[in-house]
């Protein structure tokens, strides 16, 4: 493998990386999001977790739970392979069903959903708030008048 394609794969290893963890899950898993990517160019996009773990040099326990992870976020498919077995079992094989973009549209959804709980959170507070208090519901109204204008246009376009 040359510089220019190891230093791409870093690249994308890191973005892969930051977008795990912009989704609360480990670094770990964006190393495994990258194998798995990056594996679409180089053997048609299924790996098992025995391949995640020799790219990744993560261990076979920690590739487990991130694969469980990703699979309940949808992020990857599963497929049994049918041609071969390891020790009497067939083999999963694991490949994203998604790409970057959608990745990134997860974590932007995913921060939406998050900033309309702090939303819903700041109501509930200024509700219970009492009648005396005359300053706190203007501070309120204020960071909640934001959050509104944030969630109608997140990007501020």
């Amino acid at each position: 493998m040359d510089d220019a394609t190891r230093s791409s794969m870093e690249s994308i290893t890191k973005l892969l990386q930051i977008t795990a963890g912009m989704l609360g899950l480990q670094r770990s898993a964006g190393s495994v999001l990258a194998a798995l990517y990056l594996s679409d160019f180089e053997s048609g996009g299924r790996m098992s977790s025995k391949e995640v773990s020799d790219v990744t040099g993560l261990s076979r326990s920690m590739i487990s739970m991130v694969l469980s992870q990703l699979q309940s976020l949808d992020i990857i498919d599963t497929h049994l392979d049918v041609t071969k077995k390891q020790g009497g079992r067939r083999t999963m094989l694991y490949s994203l069903r998604m790409g970057v973009h959608d990745l990134l549209k997860l974590v932007i959804q995913k921060y939406l959903e998050q900033t309309q709980r702090i939303l819903n959170d700041l109501e509930q507070v200024k509700s219970g708030l009492p009648e005396s208090d005359m300053e706190s519901p203007l501070i309120l109204d204020r960071v909640m008048s934001e959050l509104i204008l944030f969630l109608a246009n997140p990007c501020g376009l």
